[in-house]
């Protein structure tokens, strides 16, 4: 997979997200991109785990990447107005990243214990996917990685799209 724009990736502790993709500003829709510089903001938190830089790191790349697909008409998301049309985005951009080959980095990091302020022991969840879609997803595109590459590169769209309506009709 080849990205051909340049990315500056950012640590910035103020961010209450593990991560956050920024647009050019004054963003150029349907100008060639290559010239723009597309920011990733990251949480410091997220540098202590290796699999968790990775997966927050596949999940911005995601973004960029369905992003791009249209140069510059593809979809683009506020984190903090999380509509119901935006949260769709989200999950297609986690889905994104699994298929990509990401997956067993989310999988070792989406789930995480921490205690909080009142010693109340917790666990944070990154992503969007629930459980059941991430287990879904996972045994599609990781588990059954080798029935996904015997499928010939012409009849792939149609596969994908056929696990994409098995994913609405089970958790949509």
């Amino acid at each position: 997979m080849e990205i051909p724009y340049k990315i500056k990736v950012s640590v910035d502790k103020d961010l209450e997200n593990p991560g956050l993709f920024s647009l050019p500003s004054p963003f150029p829709k349907g100008k060639n991109l290559d010239s723009y510089v597309f920011a990733f903001f990251i949480n410091p938190e997220v540098l202590v785990d290796f699999n968790q830089f990775v997966a927050v790191m596949s999940h911005e790349l995601s973004h960029l990447l369905l992003f791009s697909h249209n140069n510059g008409h593809g979809h683009v998301c506020s984190p903090y107005r999380l509509t119901g049309a935006t949260i769709e985005i989200e999950k297609a951009t986690d889905i994104t990243a699994i298929i990509i080959g990401f997956g067993h980095y989310i999988k070792e990091a989406r789930k995480r214990d921490f205690v909080n302020e009142e010693g109340i022991l917790l666990t944070r969840t990154l992503g969007y996917l629930s459980d059941q879609e991430f287990e879904f997803i996972y045994d599609c595109f990781i588990n059954n990685r080798s029935k996904f590459r015997k499928v010939p590169k012409k009849k792939r769209k149609t596969f994908i799209q056929k696990i994409v309506e098995t994913f609405k009709n089970t958790f949509i």
